[in-house]
């Protein structure tokens, strides 16, 4: 007999509207999931697991209030276990996260952290401080977390996320590395190592090792391919390095094939052919690089280079004009890149709470 059968056939049943809620809930239909939980709980309002799936079903619905008031209903009854009431701290920072109340979230993951100190909850809890900002604590909550779970991957990649927003680029590749090495075939490192390496000077020694053991590992990943082509042009010994040079046209050519929309893959492109004095082809490159990514403030500019010394006077001045419009916002460009981060470690956070109990 199917679930909704059972429910039909006994509908004072405590156990079959209670089943057959979690499992809406679990498969994504809380709306639907609701009335059932709300029976549940009206035939066994003391059973912690329905009262907490009712819980995450209200907050899933956007009924904020509901979800907070019977959550924090859960916290009252007696002999309620650490690990409980860390859950309901968690589930009570989730929804005030999904009702903008960022600060108040952070107590309660804070509490939850408190409470049960997993791996799971202090991630979560340095996940919402980095998101909103809170740059300092966020390095401290992860650092805690780091030294209570040192094989934890993602609470390195949110240390080193955070070290970054912080500006302090050298601490960032040091805890990517590490995570790289505690799961070699994971892109999520080395992909913020990437975008390390464009605002970096001096490339540290492990972000090359890491980068070049990415592209090895996906060849098929563009984006693989473009930060190593990238590290080996960087590390080019000039114009005359024809080893280093070729290998990196390799990889970024690579790259763009992988990926025609990657502006950034053909930018460098352009880059390396002005270095070889191939004009044409710098061009065409830097074409690609506006065409897939208009705002790109670098290309225009180096583009309006690559016109002038092919004596286009006319297509260099509109370039250049395109290029001051733009450059205003560069600090804008620099700050998104770390929101996006940031936003990235957050999606790291734990499983969605309908499967925690």
């Amino acid at each position: 007999m199917s679930l909704r059968a059972e429910v039909k056939r006994h509908p004072e049943s405590f156990d079959a509207n209670h089943r057959l809620g979690k499992v809406l809930l679990r498969d994504g239909k809380a709306p639907e999931a609701l009335s059932f939980l709300e029976q549940g709980a009206r035939l066994n309002p003391a059973d912690y697991e329905n009262g907490y799936f009712l819980a995450v079903a209200y907050s899933a619905v956007g009924q904020y209030q509901n979800a907070r008031n019977h959550a924090r209903d859960l916290l009252t009854y007696p002999r309620r276990t650490r690990k409980e009431q860390a859950d309901l701290h968690h589930l009570l920072g989730d929804v005030e996260e999904r009702a903008g109340n960022p600060l108040i979230a952070v107590r309660e993951y804070q509490s939850a952290s408190e409470l049960d100190p997993s791996e799971s909850n202090f991630f979560d809890w340095g996940a919402e401080l980095l998101l909103h900002r809170a740059i300092e604590p966020a390095i401290e909550v992860f650092g805690k977390g780091n030294r209570l779970f040192p094989r934890s991957a993602r609470l390195l990649v949110g240390l080193g996320v955070a070290w970054y927003s912080n500006g302090s680029y050298d601490q960032a590749a040091q805890r990517l590395c590490q995570a790289s090495d505690l799961d070699p075939n994971d892109s999520k490192p080395y992909l913020i190592l990437g975008k390390i390496q464009a605002v970096e000077t001096t490339q540290s020694e492990c972000s090359i090792e890491r980068l070049a053991r990415f592209a090895k590992l996906q060849p098929d990943n563009a984006l693989a391919n473009y930060y190593y082509g990238v590290d080996l042009w960087k590390r080019r010994k000039g114009p005359d390095d024809t080893g280093s040079l070729g290998q990196s046209e390799s990889h970024l050519k690579r790259a763009v094939e992988l990926d025609s929309t990657l502006g950034v893959g053909y930018l460098q492109l352009g880059i390396l052919y002005f270095e070889r004095k191939d004009f044409v082809n710098a061009i065409a490159a830097f074409q690609k690089a506006i065409q897939a990514t208009p705002r790109m403030e670098e290309a225009h500019y180096r583009l309006a280079q690559a016109y002038k010394r092919t004596g286009d006077k006319l297509k260099a001045e509109e370039e250049l004009q395109l290029y001051n419009q733009i450059s205003k916002k560069k600090e804008e460009e620099v700050e998104r890149e770390r929101r996006e981060s940031r936003q990235f470690v957050y999606t790291l956070r734990s499983p969605a709470p309908s499967s925690q109990p």
